[in-house]
């Protein structure tokens, strides 16, 4: 079997990974890939004997011509793009300062985007992927389903106060001495803004029962927005 060395990256960290050029599958060099986007220094043997992970692992030899010795062959433990999923899966973070399991918590959410895969969460701060909406707000709603600027490399930020998660950008937590809020805008007292400006215009003029009946797609529309018109709305 022949292997190519790719280049990839995982937020900062520029590390990479083995295409098999036969197969087309990717082989991760498994100590690399845990400390360097993992944080975790256990390395490869934790997984090397466990039955659940080894069957997607192998030893592959390889020349690196990234390397400081480009001509001298490495020979590690590698683990497969399905390995690497269900490692993903079963990843628990609670070893660290808030500081350090809040970055470690970022660096799996964006794991989790560049595989793809939808991870439990665990309560962890930061998640790679899109949260079920059903108990979150109405207008919470509106602004996250209207908002173009979301797309599968978003990481999403659990808020500190009322538990749900935002997207993690200046929409959506309050920017303290550079930095974002650990609480989410809401919380924090201020409005989400809404992409849609015709939707924000009604929210910001006292028409979110309007909204609420828009998002049911309720009969009462229209009672509701003689209400609203009748208050003043436009």
């Amino acid at each position: 079997m022949s292997y190519k060395v790719e280049e990839y990256q995982i937020l900062s960290v520029k590390t990479y990974r083995l295409l098999e050029e036969e197969t087309g599958e990717y082989w991760y060099p498994l100590s690399l890939f845990l400390k360097r986007i993992l944080f975790q220094q256990n390395g490869a043997t934790k997984y090397r004997d466990n039955p659940k992970y080894n069957k997607f692992m192998k030893v592959i030899s390889y020349i690196n011509p990234r390397s400081l010795a480009p001509n001298m062959p490495n020979k590690t433990w590698c683990m497969n793009t399905e390995g690497i999923y269900l490692l993903l899966q079963n990843i628990t973070i609670n070893k660290g300062s808030n500081k350090e399991r809040m970055m470690k918590e970022k660096y799996l959410a964006a794991a989790q985007n560049f595989f793809g895969g939808v991870i439990p969460k665990n309560e962890q701060q930061y998640i790679g992927y899109a949260p079920d909406l059903t108990n979150y707000d109405v207008w919470s709603i509106i602004c996250l389903t209207r908002d173009t600027t979301l797309d599968k490399n978003t990481i999403w930020k659990r808020c500190s106060k009322c538990g749900f998660y935002y997207p993690n950008t200046k929409k959506y937590f309050v920017m303290q001495n550079n930095y974002l809020s650990t609480k989410c805008k809401q919380c924090c007292g201020y409005d989400f803004v809404c992409e849609n400006k015709h939707l924000q215009y009604i929210y910001k003029n006292d028409g979110l029962d309007l909204i609420y009946q828009l998002y049911l797609n309720s009969d009462n529309i229209i009672d509701e927005l003689k209400k609203w018109i009748n208050k003043g709305g436009v």
